[in-house]
C-alpha cells in the first residue's frame, strides 16, 4: 500500500459515539520505517520542554535500534535520537525517574539479552547505568514502587519462565529480589493495583498459552503465594490494564485477547467481580491496551491495538457497560503497543502506535468543538484599577481562600481567557517570585503578601508530575523563610522580611515545599506559621511584633516527613494552629497580641496526620475550631479547646480545609478507603458520624462516602458544590441535598492541587500542568477556557477588585478583567516596574 493512499485512508473521519471524535495522521506524523520490528511505544517529557516525546523499542527477537523522537511542540517530531549506539532484541523501553534526580530515565527490556538502565543527563541524552534482572524470555516491563520505599522498581515478565522482581537501591541500581507467578506461566503483561485494600501493591497477570489470568496478592514482604484466577482457561491474553471503568471508585480489569473478544471485569470492591463484559470482535487479535478519557467527558475509554485488524477507541457510555468503537489505522498492521497523551497541546489525548514491520504513527485526536460564547469586553475609564467594591463585595482577600475561607469573590467581573505568551492579553503585570513555595497570595488594601522559602544553594527540586512517590525531597540545605509584600496594582515589590534562616528542622515531600502555608491578616497584624520553623507576627509594614518556636512538627507518613501545610486561623485576639505531628499531635490557641498560649489540646488517638487549615466558626452561642483529620474530624471549643463534636473520617490523608456555606460546615477528605463529603450543622454535639445507609442524622444534613477531594478544598457557589481532584476530574454536587450533578474531566494532563475559587459565574481551577481551567457555574458542565500559564500551579488564586492573582512556581501574575490597558493608559507588561 502506498503511503499517500494510506494517509488518505487514515484521515477519513469515522462516525461513532465519543462526541464525534476522529483520529487522524499524516506523513509528518510517521515515526520510524517499515523495516522496524517495533514492540513498544511510550510517551514522556524527556527533555523537560513541556511536551511529550516518543520512545520506541525495536527488535523483539532480532537486534534493533531503539529510538527517541523529540516533540518540539504541537506534535512536531523534527528530531530523532538513538538510545545508545548498539542494537538489542528489545521488547520494552519504559520511562521513569530511576535514580531520583528528577529526570526521566529509561529501563530497556530485551529478549534473551541483558536488560539496560539508561540515565538521562537532563538534556535527553542517556548513559548506561548497568543492567537488571537475569537474561530471559522477556516480554514486558512494569515500573512500580513494589516495596513502597519511595523509588521505582522493575517487574519483568518472562514468557514460559519465572517472572522477576528487581528492586531499586534509590540510585538506579537494581538487584534481583524474587519472582511472582510460577515457572510455568506464560506471562505477557502485568498491571498493578491494591486489590484487597491492605496497602500493598498486588499484581494482575495477563497469561497466554491456555493459562488463566490471575491476580496475585502481595503479602507485604514481596511474597505472592495467594493467587486469584480469573477469565477463561483457554484465553490467549496479551494485554491487561487496571482502571475504574464504571466510576464506582473500584479498580476494574480490562484484558486484550487473541482469538476471542476482549473483556472488562468490573470489580465488586470485595475482592471479586460484579460483572464481566465483552467488547471487540469475536475473532479479535488484540496485542495492546491503554486507558484514557479520550473525549474529555469524565469517564475512561479503551484504546485497543490489534494485529491484522484495525485499531479502535472504545468510547465508554459512562457506566462501563457499553462501548462504542471508532476505528483508526490500517487493517494490515500489527500494532504491538499503544500509548496515549496530549501530544499537540489541544487538551485531548492523542495516540501513538508501535507497529512491527510497518511505520509507526501518531494519531491526533480531532473533533468538532462547540462554539464558545465570550462576553464582549467591558470598557472603563483609564486609571480606575483601584475601584470601590460593589455592595457585598470586598477588595480584601485576607487569608487562605479569602473572606471567611469560602473561596468566593462576589461583585466583580472576571476575565475567562488570557494569554501570558509573547502576545500578552489580559495580563496586568507579571513578576518573578524568589524561592519555592505553595503559599497562596493574600491581599489587604492595595498590598499583596506572599510567603516563600529561598534556598541559598539555588533552585530547589520539585516533582512535577501526576501522582507522587512517597519520598522526601533532597532539599535540606540552608533556607530563608521570607515574607514578601507587593503593590497589588503594579506588582512592585515593596518589602521583604526573612523570618528565619538556617537548615530545615523537618523534611518535605518531593511535591511540597518548605513554605506551603499562607499568611493570615487581621487588622494590622500579619501572621505567618512555617511549622517547625516558627510562628511570626508582623505589622503590615514588615516590622516583627513577636515570634514563637513551637518545636519540631514532623508531619510524616511511611516514616518520612512530608512537610507542614496548615495556615493559621484568626478570630478576635486568638490564633488557632494545628500541629499534627503523628508523635505528638495537638491543636492550640494563642493570643494574637503577644503569642501567649491560651490552651493546647492533645490529638493523640484522634488524628494520625493532617495538613488542613482550621476553620473557625463563630455564632451567638459558641465559637468553634473545626479541624479535618483521620481517623477523626473534630470540632473544638474556641474558649478552652474542649471537644464539641466529632465525625469518623474516611480519607487517610486529610488536606482540604472545612468551610461554611448555606449555614452548614462542609468537610471533605480522600485517599485510602473512602473520599467522603459531609455537610454538618454548626450546633452538632458528640459523635455525629452518620450511618452509612442514610448518610444523615440530626447533625449531618447529608453526606456521601465517595466523591470528595484529596488535596483541593472545594467551593460552594450558588446552589452547587464543586470539587477538583488530582486526577483532573471536576465533580459537582447539589450543595443542599448531596445529589451528584456531574463528574467531568477538565482535560488531558489536568491535576488539581490548588483549591477552587469562584466569581462572576465561573469556577477557576488552577492545575499542576500549568493551566487554569475556567468552568461555567451551574448544573451543566461547560469548559469556557483553558489558559496556559507556562509554569505549574499549586497555590490557590486570590481575587480582588476584578483582578485574578495567580502564583505559579516561578511567577506572580495579575490577570485583569475584560478592560485592556487601562492603568493610566499603559499597556500590560511582563516585567515589574522595579526591573524596568
Amino acid at each position: 500500500m502506498q503511503l499517500n493512499i494510506l494517509a488518505l485512508l487514515l484521515l477519513l473521519p469515522l462516525s461513532g459515539f465519543g462526541g464525534e471524535r476522529r483520529f487522524v495522521t499524516s506523513e509528518r506524523l510517521l515515526l520510524g520505517t517499515e523495516s522496524n520490528r517495533s514492540a513498544s511505544v511510550r510517551l514522556a517529557d524527556i527533555d523537560k520542554d513541556g511536551d511529550l516525546d516518543v520512545i520506541i523499542a525495536n527488535g523483539r527477537h532480532w537486534p534493533g535500534q531503539n529510538c527517541l523522537f523529540l516533540n518540539h511542540g504541537r506534535a512536531r517530531f523534527t528530531e530523532q535520537r538513538l538510545l545508545r549506539t548498539h542494537r538489542s532484541t528489545s521488547y520494552a523501553a519504559e520511562p521513569a525517574d530511576l535514580n531520583g534526580d528528577g529526570q526521566v530515565d529509561i529501563a530497556v527490556g530485551n529478549d534473551t539479552a541483558p536488560n539496560q538502565v539508561l540515565l538521562n543527563d537532563g538534556t535527553g541524552r542517556f548513559a548506561e547505568n548497568g543492567t537488571f534482572g537475569s537474561v530471559s524470555s522477556l516480554r514486558s516491563l512494569t515500573l512500580v514502587d513494589i516495596d513502597r520505599d519511595g523509588d521505582v522498581d522493575i517487574l519483568v515478565t518472562c514468557r514460559g519462565r519465572a517472572n522477576q522482581i528487581c528492586l531499586n537501591d534509590g540510585r538506579g541500581k537494581f538487584k534481583h529480589a524474587g519472582s511472582f507467578g510460577t515457572t510455568r506461566d506464560s506471562t505477557i503483561d502485568v498491571a498493578t493495583t491494591d486489590w484487597n485494600g491492605d496497602g500493598h501493591v498486588d499484581l494482575v497477570l495477563a497469561n497466554r498459552d491456555s493459562q488463566p489470568n490471575a491476580i496475585v496478592i502481595n503479602d507485604g514482604k514481596l511474597g505472592f503465594d495467594k493467587t486469584i484466577p480469573f477469565g477463561d482457561k483457554g484465553q490467549q491474553t496479551r494485554a491487561v490494564v487496571v482502571a475504574d471503568i464504571n466510576g464506582d471508585a473500584h479498580a476494574d480489569i480490562v484484558v486484550g485477547n487473541i482469538g476471542q473478544p476482549n473483556a472488562v471485569y468490573l470489580a465488586n470492591g470485595n475482592g471479586g467481580f460484579a460483572q464481566t463484559l465483552e467488547f471487540g470482535r469475536q475473532d479479535g487479535r488484540t496485542y495492546s491496551l491503554a486507558v484514557a478519557d479520550m473525549d474529555n467527558d469524565g469517564d475512561q475509554d479503551l484504546v485497543v491495538g490489534n494485529a491484522g485488524q484495525r485499531n479502535a477507541v472504545y468510547f465508554n457510555n459512562g457506566d462501563g457497560t457499553k462501548f462504542s468503537p471508532v476505528e483508526f489505522g490500517a487493517e494490515t498492521h500489527a500494532t504491538y503497543s499503544v500509548d496515549v497523551g496530549d501530544l499537540d497541546g489541544d487538551g485531548f489525548a492523542d495516540i501513538a502506535v508501535a507497529n512491527s514491520g510497518a511505520q509507526n504513527f501518531v494519531f491526533l485526536n480531532r473533533g468538532l468543538p462547540q462554539q464558545r460564547s465570550i462576553p464582549a469586553p467591558q470598557v472603563a475609564k483609564p486609571g480606575t484599577l483601584a475601584r470601590a467594591a460593589p455592595s457585598g463585595a470586598s477588595l480584601d482577600w485576607p487569608r487562605f481562600r479569602g473572606p471567611g475561607g469560602k473561596g468566593v469573590a462576589p461583585g466583580f467581573s472576571l476575565r475567562s481567557k488570557w494569554n501570558v505568551g509573547e502576545k500578552a492579553d489580559g495580563i496586568l503585570w507579571s513578576v518573578p517570585v524568589p524561592g519555592l513555595a505553595h503559599s497562596s497570595p493574600v491581599i489587604k488594601g492595595d498590598r499583596l503578601y506572599l510567603a516563600t522559602a529561598i534556598s541559598t544553594a539555588g533552585d530547589a527540586p520539585l516533582m512535577v508530575t501526576r501522582g507522587g512517590r512517597p519520598n522526601a525531597a533532597d532539599d535540606n540545605g540552608e533556607q530563608k523563610w521570607t515574607i514578601l509584600c507587593y503593590d497589588r496594582r503594579t506588582g512592585e515589590e515593596l518589602w521583604r522580611k526573612t523570618a528565619r534562616q538556617g537548615r530545615p528542622r523537618a523534611t518535605r515531600h518531593v511535591k511540597a515545599t518548605h513554605a506551603n502555608t499562607s499568611v493570615t491578616i487581621d487588622g494590622e497584624n500579619l501572621v505567618a506559621f512555617f511549622g517547625s520553623e516558627g510562628l511570626y507576627c508582623y505589622d503590615l509594614d514588615g516590622n516583627l511584633k513577636w515570634s514563637r518556636d513551637l518545636g519540631v512538627i514532623n508531619i510524616s507518613k511511611y516514616g518520612i516527613g512530608w512537610g507542614y501545610a496548615s495556615s493559621p486561623a484568626i478570630h478576635d485576639d486568638r490564633i488557632v494552629i494545628v500541629c499534627d505531628d503523628p508523635e505528638k499531635p495537638f491543636v492550640a490557641a494563642l493570643k494574637l497580641s503577644n503569642g501567649e498560649e491560651i490552651w493546647r489540646t492533645d490529638r493523640k488517638d484522634i488524628c494520625e496526620r493532617s495538613w488542613g487549615t482550621p476553620f473557625i466558626h463563630a455564632s451567638e452561642s459558641r465559637t468553634q475550631a473545626v479541624v479535618n483529620g483521620w481517623p477523626w474530624i473534630v470540632s473544638y471549643d474556641g474558649e478552652d479547646g474542649s471537644e464539641l463534636w466529632r465525625i469518623k473520617g474516611g480519607g487517610d490523608n486529610p488536606v482540604p480545609t472545612p468551610f461554611e456555606a448555606n449555614g452548614w460546615i462542609y468537610i471533605t477528605n480522600a485517599h485510602g478507603a473512602e473520599s467522603p463529603i459531609f455537610a454538618v450543622r454548626p450546633d452538632a454535639t458528640g459523635d455525629v458520624s452518620p450511618p452509612t445507609e442514610s448518610g444523615s442524622n440530626k447533625s449531618v444534613v447529608w453526606s456521601v462516602r465517595r466523591g470528595g477531594s484529596y488535596m483541593s478544598t472545594p467551593v460552594v457557589y450558588g446552589d452547587y458544590l464543586y470539587l477538583g481532584n488530582t486526577n483532573g476530574v471536576l465533580r459537582c454536587f447539589n450543595a443542599k441535598t448531596g445529589e451528584k450533578i456531574y463528574e467531568k474531566r477538565l482535560g488531558s494532563g489536568a491535576s488539581i492541587y490548588a483549591s477552587l475559587v469562584a466569581a462572576d459565574g465561573k469556577i477557576f481551577c488552577a492545575s499542576e500542568n500549568g493551566s487554569v481551567y475556567v468552568v461555567k457555574s451551574g448544573p451543566r458542565f461547560e469548559l469556557l477556557e483553558k489558559n496556559q500559564m507556562q509554569d505549574p500551579l499549586y497555590a490557590t488564586p486570590a481575587i480582588s477588585g476584578g483582578v485574578l492573582y495567580l502564583r505559579t512556581t516561578k511567577h506572580l501574575i495579575a490577570v485583569d478583567d475584560d478592560v485592556v490597558g487601562r492603568e493610566h493608559g499603559k499597556t500590560h507588561s511582563h516585567v515589574s516596574p522595579q526591573s524596568r
